[in-house]
């Protein structure tokens, strides 16, 4: 029976993908930016074939260093790598998620090497689970920074996808979305929007 104690600190929405069917325990996982591990633990512990890559050292020694702790095993799984340019072989894995990072893209050639990345490695008929800041229904809460970024009141600064270069690059990549896009505003302060793509053959 699930449980808050089991899923840990997963993202709600990725663990709705699991009980909807669409991670399978046979799938290969990436998580795309696994920062301090939150959303890899739960996959860790029920024996998931999963690897992990972070673009800040630090992380990825302090989640080693976690896992030793926590007697986890993830041998070779976990690299230093930035997420534009992964050394995995293309179509690699059947899931790949990247929670809270491609709103840290410098601008919008940044982010569509980072989801062109991310793109690559997915097989086709996977799924690919993005969440990112956004402006959706926060219009009004945020300062224009030009160039595509913006700024929340608590100072945080992001860069925003807009609905037309995603679609876009939806045409261009053969994405379908599996889900509606989503957003969850968190608040006056800060929206989240989900997009979940599956890849169908070119």
């Amino acid at each position: 029976m699930w449980s808050i104690s089991t899923i840990g600190n997963l993202d709600i929405l990725l663990f709705d993908q699991l009980l909807k069917g669409s991670i399978k325990k046979d799938s290969i996982l990436l998580d795309a930016g696994c920062g301090k591990g939150d959303h890899l633990f739960y996959f860790l512990k029920n024996e998931f074939d999963i690897y992990a890559i972070d673009g800040d050292a630090s992380a990825i020694q302090q989640l080693s260093q976690t896992f030793q702790i926590e007697g986890v095993t993830i041998e070779d799984r976990l690299h230093m790598q930035h997420i534009e340019n992964m050394t995995f072989s293309s179509r690699f894995f059947d899931v790949v998620y990247c929670l809270d990072v491609l709103h840290l893209a410098q601008d919008q050639a940044h982010l569509e090497k980072m989801l062109n990345e991310l793109w690559r490695v997915l097989k086709y008929g996977g799924m690919l689970f993005i969440k990112m800041y956004s402006i959706i229904g926060l219009a009004d809460q945020v300062k224009n920074r030009g160039g595509g970024r913006y700024q929340f009141h608590h100072g945080l600064e992001f860069f925003n996808m807009n609905e037309s270069f995603f679609n876009h690059w939806m045409d261009q990549h053969h994405a379908v979305c599996v889900e509606p896009v989503k957003t969850i505003i968190t608040g006056k302060f800060a929206a989240s929007t989900y997009y979940v793509l599956s890849k169908l053959l070119p």
